[in-house]
């Protein structure tokens, strides 16, 4: 025989009477905080109960939301060593800059590109955040080596990819654009032709002796005329050594870039990557 529930005591059945009629108007009226003193009468003697009912969501419920949040106000409070680190931070996404086909009658004085970057959001936001830009990048490919029709690259991060098939090295003094600063060179990969490795590579430490990185781009398929991203073989990669092929390794490739290159300028390579290059997608899945 199951044993009965305790029986509720008058403050208690009072209670539940009182605020039943506030639960079930929750769902539909406004947040308003009441307050209503009511005298429960009990068996000995009188005892004054005072209730306070809120309708609606709570405050916490209230308060809190889920959205992320678009300012930060302490931002300034910050100490100004750590302001600098997050704007860093913020411009440190690597963008590649793709040279474009030049027209036949080569009538444009700027370095064409396919797709144009415009520089990070955060470059712009504000008097310190100018400056941080000014120490990462600087602008560059603008008309006769100007500011004017010039684009913001960044050193630091920044990749210069140079399809040979496109744009051949001789143009680059047509555009008399100064090409020392930057680090970061992507090179189409000529497969077994040895003859146009050593073209492409005596064209790289030439225009680039300050270039600390050179990824050579595997063979593709035809790119769109959009914004394109690389995607790094890793060195235990088989990507590499089918790649190369029989008739390089890596070291016999290092050894053909240093009798290319000035013993100084060969000294900051201390990078030589692989890597596949594919278009970049919006958010809805179109190139």
């Amino acid at each position: 025989m199951e044993t009965p529930a305790p029986s509720l005591s008058s403050v208690s059945r009072a209670y539940n009477v009182v605020t039943s009629s506030f639960q079930s108007l929750q769902s539909s009226l406004p947040k308003e905080k009441l307050v209503w003193d009511q005298d429960i009468s009990i068996i000995k003697g009188q005892l004054k109960v005072r209730l306070n009912a809120e309708v609606g969501p709570s405050k916490a419920d209230e308060d809190f939301d889920t959205r992320p949040a678009t300012t930060f106000h302490k931002f300034k409070e910050l100490p100004v060593e750590l302001r600098v680190t997050i704007w860093n931070l913020s411009m440190r996404e690597p963008r590649v800059f793709r040279l474009k086909r030049p027209p036949g009658n080569m009538t444009m004085e700027w370095v064409p590109f396919v797709f144009v970057h415009k520089p990070p959001p955060s470059t712009q936001a504000c008097r310190e955040s100018r400056a941080v830009s000014q120490v990462n990048g600087y602008q560059l490919f603008g008309l006769l080596n100007s500011v004017y029709k010039s684009l913001w690259f960044s050193p630091p991060t920044d990749i210069f990819y140079w399809d040979y098939g496109v744009f051949r090295s001789g143009m680059f003094d047509y555009y008399n654009v100064d090409l020392t600063g930057i680090k970061h060179v992507a090179l189409e990969w000529p497969e077994d032709d040895e003859y146009y490795l050593q073209e492409r590579l005596s064209g790289v430490c030439r225009m680039f002796p300050n270039c600390e990185r050179l990824v050579f781009v595997r063979k593709h398929k035809p790119l769109h005329d959009t914004d394109v991203r690389l995607t790094y073989v890793t060195d235990n990669d088989d990507g590499w050594i089918g790649c190369l092929g029989e008739f390089w390794t890596r070291e016999s490739l290092r050894g053909r870039i240093r009798s290319l290159c000035p013993e100084s300028s060969f000294k900051k390579w201390v990078r030589i990557e692989l890597a596949e290059i594919a278009p970049v997608r919006d958010g809805t899945g179109e190139i």
